[in-house]
């Protein structure tokens, strides 16, 4: 089946101040069920204040399922063939790793409209060590034909997320982060339909692309490198890792003079970049950021782990400093 743009309708041009991801996708799933009965929404034990809300307002629509997984897809997968559109959510490792036979043969392969809402991108348990890490669940979704893939910045980009479910046509995987962020000031219009967004139009034809949580590090560094040096690189937030967007974000690539990829997981859209670039012939240098391919065994606090990582903020600092004395100013 082709997957055909745009993927979100139109939010508008909605920006608010800084507010918890996590409930921003459950309060807004909440506002869209209201207008859509098709809506269920399953958890496997684990909650937040807003799961609690959508249980006390439509408790005929919601199900634990039990520290239980694999039950809990296989289950989506039977109400989805029944024409509901379940919301399946869990800890990142859980409903990825742990379920991946049942999202393959019973969602994916099925082409079922489950969402699997994730939480705990990367290091977001990160005191709770090896087993909640969030570091390989996309990898492993790439491995599904028809699955897209969606991961949040911000509040906005989580409640597009929701609002979208009741068009939903295929088996999407979205990533939540549970606390306060701001919201990302995109310079397109149409952010949500395209998968990705500029959030800072830089002075150079340094270019860097970012997904999740880890974008707000990555602004931070470049007014750092902007008070230093006088120059600032383009970043781009791709929420849309697959299907991997083609409206626009490739043209931008091949402009560049260089393009570094930050991610707070095992490289995935880096890798997705570097071998679309290769198809294109785009010849521009690439490099990378992300998490180191190991076991991480200790736990600690999220900054200790992202240092850990090498995706420190002064870590994300230091590359961009590399970046833009390799290239300066040329082509202004």
């Amino acid at each position: 089946m082709k997957i055909s743009w745009p993927l979100f309708p139109s939010l508008g041009d909605k920006m608010a101040e800084a507010s918890d991801m996590r409930d921003a996708f459950f309060l807004e799933l909440l506002r869209v069920a209201r207008e859509d009965e098709r809506i269920v929404l399953l958890t496997a034990d684990h909650g937040a204040q807003a799961l609690v809300d959508f249980e006390s307002e439509m408790p005929s629509r919601f199900f634990n399922m039990g520290i239980a997984e694999q039950n809990m897809i296989s289950v989506a997968a039977g109400l989805a063939s029944q024409g509901k559109l379940p919301v399946a959510y869990g800890i990142a490792p859980f409903v990825s790793l742990r379920v991946l036979e049942q999202l393959t043969l019973d969602v994916a392969a099925m082409k079922l409209p489950v969402t699997i809402a994730s939480i705990g991108s990367g290091f977001t348990y990160s005191t709770d060590g090896l087993t909640h890490h969030g570091l390989q669940d996309v990898a492993a979704m790439l491995s599904m034909p028809q699955m897209t893939i969606l991961n949040s910045s911000d509040p906005a980009s989580t409640e597009a997320f929701a609002r979208q479910i009741s068009t939903s046509l295929l088996p999407r995987y979205v990533r939540l982060e549970k606390g306060p962020r701001p919201n990302h000031i995109r310079t397109q219009k149409n952010w949500q339909s395209q998968g990705w967004g500029t959030i800072r139009e830089g002075n150079s034809p340094n270019l860097v692309i970012t997904t999740g949580v880890i974008s707000h590090s990555v602004m931070k560094a470049s007014d750092e490198v902007m008070k230093r040096k006088g120059i600032q690189p383009t970043v781009i937030d791709v929420h849309c890792l697959a299907p991997l967007p083609d409206s626009g974000l490739f043209e931008i690539i091949a402009r560049s003079s260089s393009v570094l990829v930050v991610e707070e997981q095992y490289p995935a859209l880096g890798q997705s970049i570097s071998f679309e670039a290769s198809n294109r012939k785009i010849g521009v240098p690439l490099s990378f950021m992300n998490a180191p391919f190991e076991y991480f065994y200790e736990g600690g606090d999220r900054e200790t782990m992202l240092a850990r990582a090498g995706l420190s903020e002064v870590d994300i600092v230091n590359r961009l400093l590399m970046m833009v004395d390799e290239v300066g100013l040329q082509g202004l």
